[in-house]
């Protein structure tokens, strides 16, 4: 199992995730805690928002800054090495 416990190690993962030959919303849900339905509604919204685009079963995600904001991300609470 990947932690994920930072901006650049979430990163990290997802991308270690995208080159993964595993089924990507059945492993984000795992990841994550919640169910792939409810992984794939998710990724629904943010592909209708314009966040991530599908390429040939990967996630990619446009613009990290974007996705921070529309996740109300606050990296204030990490300690200062974490940010």
């Amino acid at each position: 199992m990947l932690e994920c416990n930072t901006l650049s190690s979430l990163q990290n993962c997802l991308r270690a995730a995208l080159i993964s030959s595993h089924p990507w919303p059945d492993w984000l849900a795992d990841v994550t805690g919640l169910t792939t339905v409810h992984v794939i509604r998710a990724v629904k919204t943010l592909r209708t928002d314009g966040l991530v685009r599908l390429d040939d079963r990967q996630l990619v995600i446009q613009n990290w800054r974007r996705l921070y904001d529309a996740a109300e991300f606050d990296p204030t609470y990490l300690p200062g090495e974490l940010r």
